[in-house]
């Protein structure tokens, strides 16, 4: 088993985790035993939806259900634009569940009351477009935020999910601790939630700026879809261009 950010070493953690008795569960369920193993296995997409789907598709192929989270307020894609409540509707029909994912800078939320009262509106106008978990997470977390318990949602910044066991991201790329699969399959953790960013992870193993360029195009393209659909002079003129 060679380690690398590949879909392939993707499936084989996921496999060692199954068979090392893991159990994944949502962020609306609670361990009752410390003698129990879970993971709560969870996505933050942070730029490109489309990321999403071939690890939904690799999940399932094992049974196994994550959660998604998807932010309200990026610049580069619009959670409530068609191409975007497509992805999400595909990602539920294998019982994934859909998340927020705030970034608290951006909404210039500071005091944790302001945090708390805006997240809750946010979710309570989303959950009416969106088939929306109770569950959100946070992006660049700030101090504000973590060990946060939120009034009527999860956070997966609260107290039981990122101190009361071991949190491992695979921020920028990178493992902090060596390869997961050599931790969970060490069993060096009962309990642990387990962040992976779908940007890093291919069908094979490909540097920073090929994974760049791929996004760029991706989005260029979901521009550019947009634009034609929706302001002739410039959709004929790629239309056009493309003859």
């Amino acid at each position: 088993m060679r380690c690398g950010f590949t879909l392939d070493h993707y499936s084989e953690i996921l496999n060692i985790a199954k068979e090392k008795g893991y159990k994944f569960l949502g962020f609306d369920v609670k361990m009752p035993s410390d003698r129990e193993k879970a993971i709560y296995l969870r996505h933050d997409i942070d730029l490109c939806p489309e990321e999403a789907i071939k690890m939904a598709e690799v999940e399932a192929s094992f049974d196994i259900k994550s959660t998604y989270f998807f932010l309200i307020n990026s610049c580069v894609y619009n959670i409530l634009a068609k191409d975007c409540l497509e992805i999400i509707e595909y990602l539920r029909s294998y019982d994934h569940h859909i998340g927020l994912h705030f970034d608290c800078m951006l909404m210039q939320w500071n005091a944790r009351n302001e945090i708390n009262q805006g997240i809750e509106d946010i979710y309570n106008f989303l959950k009416n477009y969106i088939d929306l978990s109770p569950v959100v997470s946070f992006h660049r977390p700030q101090k504000e935020v973590i060990n946060l318990t939120l009034q009527s949602l999860t956070s997966t910044y609260e107290p039981y999910f990122f101190s009361d066991m071991k949190y491992i991201s695979d921020s920028r790329g990178q493992w902090r601790d060596g390869c997961i699969c050599s931790i969970i399959k060490n069993e060096l953790f009962s309990k642990i939630q387990l962040l992976i960013h779908p940007v890093w992870w291919r069908f094979e193993k490909k540097s920073n700026l090929s994974i760049f360029n791929e996004l760029m195009r991706k989005r260029n393209i979901a521009m550019e879809n947009y634009i034609s659909d929706n302001i002739r002079p410039f959709g004929d003129m790629i239309k056009n261009r493309k003859k």
